[in-house]
């Protein structure tokens, strides 16, 4: 009786647990019954809210050597709000430096999604004019963009997605898998030309899943080397007394470049174009 049990709580608890892969992410703007009757993070009992899924693809846009490359990263997350302490987490704040005007977000889409009392599925996309951007003119400051989601209440349902650009930089920022919020499903993918030798640093505890591909074409030198960090069932992370820069203590994985022979490969120009974007980004340049 006792084994009967445990296979059936077991089984309960599979059931509860809605799993994602990168390839098989439902469709933006569309939401399974299953995601708003959720009651409670399956392996974080009792968390206002929760990341359904995180995800992030990067790459490295490298159509001709007369220019530097551009970086374009789209995310997409999706979040499940279970009570009124879970609101803070659908108050978006994507911060982007502007100083140098080398980054640009675009393509900003967010929905929200509840149950009405008759049970039916309401879908509502958050309007560009309540998808606000503030611009700082204070030295070294960052622009910002923020929306919130109208209609929000226990067991709604938030998404969005965007795209961020940097042009004239081979720096890949950091991905956190880890955040306030205990998240079910983080992935992040990483295309780089095969030429730029990417090494990757994991700060974590739990397993990452790690897989290559490696794209090739008819001229070797636009080959793609294709990477995919994925992380599932991730806690919340706790803030404690006296600790460091939240930041510094959150599961990820960093990328350094470890091969830069890209700069044989674009012309004077294009150089002068990298070192004069990041003299300018430099905190201390004109001090």
């Amino acid at each position: 009786m006792r084994k009967l049990f445990l296979y059936l709580n077991l089984a309960f608890t599979c059931l509860s647990s809605i799993t994602y892969g990168q390839d098989k992410l439902p469709e933006f703007g569309k939401i399974d019954r299953a995601e708003l009757e959720m009651k409670d993070c399956p392996f974080a009992k009792g968390a206002p809210a929760m990341n359904l899924f995180s995800v992030a693809n990067m790459t490295f846009y490298t159509s001709t050597f007369s220019e530097f490359p551009k970086i374009g990263t789209e995310y997409r997350t999706r979040i499940k709000i279970f009570d009124e302490q879970g609101f803070s987490a659908a108050s978006i704040n994507i911060p982007y430096s502007g100083k140098s005007h080398t980054t640009k977000i675009s393509d900003i889409e967010a929905y929200i999604y509840n149950l009405d009392d008759s049970g039916n599925i309401v879908i509502q996309k958050v309007d560009k004019s309540q998808i606000f951007k503030e611009k700082s003119n204070a030295k070294n400051a960052y622009n910002r963009i923020r929306f919130t989601f109208p209609g929000l209440k226990k067991g709604s349902v938030i998404e969005y997605r965007y795209t961020k650009t940097i042009s004239y930089s081979l720096s890949v920022s950091p991905w956190f898998f880890q955040d306030d919020i205990p998240t079910a499903y983080t992935s992040c993918k990483l295309t780089i030309p095969q030429y730029l030798a990417m090494s990757y640093h994991f700060i974590t505890s739990q397993l990452v899943e790690k897989d290559s591909l490696l794209k090739e074409y008819a001229n070797t030198l636009y080959n793609e080397d294709i990477r995919t960090f994925t992380m599932r069932n991730v806690p919340a992370f706790k803030h404690e007394p006296f600790m460091s820069s939240v930041v510094d203590n959150l599961q990820r994985v960093e990328f350094s470049m470890t091969r830069k022979t890209f700069f044989s490969y674009i012309n004077a120009a294009a150089k002068w174009k990298l070192f004069n974007s990041l003299l300018l980004d430099f905190p201390f340049f004109g001090l």
